[in-house]
């Protein structure tokens, strides 16, 4: 039956190192994923006091035995507060924080949720601080009796007890919908691993082994390489068995009217079964993934007075994706009918081969429809019924990722059947303010709260004057984008310099005598 690329799993997801790390960037800036900041107490060797560390993006890597992962979190504009042996703050500190941990699958209530677990065991800590922080460090440590490297041990100790107590996870995806039920486009459990490429393409990711039912195998240790295709972050790719055996297979047993068990898996009838829309008998039928099309291949027998007829036929389903939709269609059947004639039939020139062909091409259309309809169901309609973006319709809850909440499906490659998509990332800033402002005097936004008022106070964070413009006043910067304010991502925000501090009026799309209208995020 073609390739098994899914090492004998339902369905197989994979996440790219890259993908996963924008993710992370994107629900870091929208404050979810990982604190931005903390402050842990320190008590050792004589120093008690006060870390605040301050955390930039963290940036995940899998170069790492699975199914382990490193996690970076940098942190800068950070400080030291000691109140004995004597009072005393150094400032600015920065440096690293490298977490090396395992991921799992963590189970709660009815869902699955791929995390990396602090509380299951002692994740690896480390703490480095930049040279320049060091420095600063060096004249206290040194009257403490301590070197660097004491010093960033004991933070080591000191953030692994905060991630333990306090922090306890960081969650790789949403939590997974999974039950055991009958129904073979739901999920029933899901093993994940990493994978480190070593190759020069480096193309390491997360992979993650999903089983649609209680009998479903799979052996995640069996899934050695990326087969993410070039310039995607991602592969969501399901299984030839899967497909034929619990997807096509029950449904096209309930079309044609007969128990499911009339056929073994992955999709052979196994006995005479009265054919589909004649009044013929189907002794043979078979379905198998050839390439990038399903084989389709069976034999109808019929007969009467004085007259049999053998039909073997043949023709392929292709899964294709056009306009926008999936589409499934079916090439003209290959038929090859046999009629054996009485003697007495010859005589009388009843021209029943003729009235036979018809039977068989009733029998063959039903065939093709009914697989057609199988197909079309399980996959089109059962599979990508409401999960995928646009107008697609998605695809059953499966990991996309730490915000990943669906795909944008751009092409289907059958043999094991993949569908190469984007990510749709769940929408994850926090909104202080939504709608609209309409006001033709001067206004102020406070960006903290997203309060909006015509009171201009010192120190408000964006101000809107009609005669001067857009202005700004703190640590708030300015900054035209000349992209779409739909188009916008918190890491494109992230990325700009923002050194403004006045937009004049002729540059920001307003028309007047009508008022601005203003919306804030």
């Amino acid at each position: 039956m073609a390739l098994d690329r899914t090492s004998g799993f339902d369905m197989l997801v994979q996440i790219s190192e890259s993908e996963l790390n924008s993710q992370l960037e994107t629900a870091f800036l929208a404050g979810g994923i990982f604190p931005p900041a903390i402050s842990v107490p320190i008590s050792s060797g004589g120093v008690t006091g006060t870390a605040a560390l301050n955390f930039d993006t963290p940036v995940a890597d899998l170069d790492r035995p699975r199914p382990r992962m490193g996690l970076t979190i940098p942190f800068d504009g950070s400080q030291l507060e000691i109140t004995a042996p004597l009072p005393l703050t150094v400032s600015p500190l920065g440096g690293d924080i490298t977490i090396v941990d395992s991921i799992v699958m963590r189970t709660e209530g009815s869902t699955q949720i791929a995390s990396m677990d602090f509380t299951a065991g002692a994740p690896d800590v480390s703490v480095t601080f930049d040279s320049d922080s060091a420095s600063r460090l060096a004249p206290l440590l040194s009257a403490a009796g301590l070197t660097i490297n004491q010093a960033q041990n004991m933070m080591a100790g000191i953030v692994l007890n905060q991630l333990q107590n306090d922090i306890q996870r960081l969650d790789l995806t949403p939590p997974i919908p999974v039950t055991d039920d009958s129904d073979a486009t739901t999920v029933f459990d899901i093993d994940v691993t990493t994978i480190n490429d070593t190759s020069t393409l480096d193309s390491d990711c997360i992979t993650f082994g999903i089983r649609m039912a209680s009998d479903s195998g799979g052996n995640i240790n069996g899934v050695n390489a990326s087969m993410i295709p070039a310039g995607s972050g991602s592969l969501v790719m399901m299984s030839n068995f899967w497909l034929l055996a619990k997807v096509m297979r029950p449904r096209l047993a309930r079309q044609m009217g007969i128990p499911v068990d009339n056929f073994d898996t992955p999709l052979r009838l196994n006995r005479s079964v009265p054919a589909p829309g004649g009044d013929g008998t189907l002794t043979n039928l078979e379905a198998r993934v050839e390439g990038n099309r399903i084989a389709v291949s069976g034999r109808a027998t019929d007969s009467g007075t004085g007259w049999s007829a053998v039909s073997n036929f043949s023709f392929y389903i292709d899964i294709g994706f056009s306009g926008g939709s999936i589409t499934i269609t079916a090439t003209e059947p290959n038929v090859d009918t046999d009629v054996d004639l009485a003697w007495w039939v010859w005589l009388v020139s009843l021209g029943l081969g003729g009235l036979f062909g018809g039977i068989v091409g009733v029998i063959v259309a039903a065939i093709v429809l009914a697989i057609v309809e199988a197909v079309a169901e399980g996959i089109a309609n059962g599979l990508v019924s409401d999960c995928l973006s646009g107008s697609l319709g998605g695809l059953p809850s499966v990991p996309l990722g730490p915000i990943g909440s669906g795909l944008t499906l751009t092409d289907i490659v059958l043999d094991d059947l993949e569908l190469r998509s984007s990510i749709v990332r769940a929408p994850a800033v926090p909104i202080k303010n939504k709608g609209q402002h309409k006001d033709i005097r001067a206004f102020a936004v406070d960006l903290d709260t997203g309060e909006i008022t015509n009171d201009i106070r010192f120190g408000t964070d964006l101000v809107w004057r009609p005669e001067q413009g857009l202005s700004v006043s703190g640590g708030s910067g300015l900054s035209i984008t000349g992209t779409s304010y739909g188009a916008v991502t918190p890491v494109q925000v992230s990325h700009m310099p923002l050194t403004s501090t006045v937009i004049p009026p002729g540059a920001v799309p307003v028309s007047f005598p009508s008022p601005f209208w203003f919306m804030s995020h």
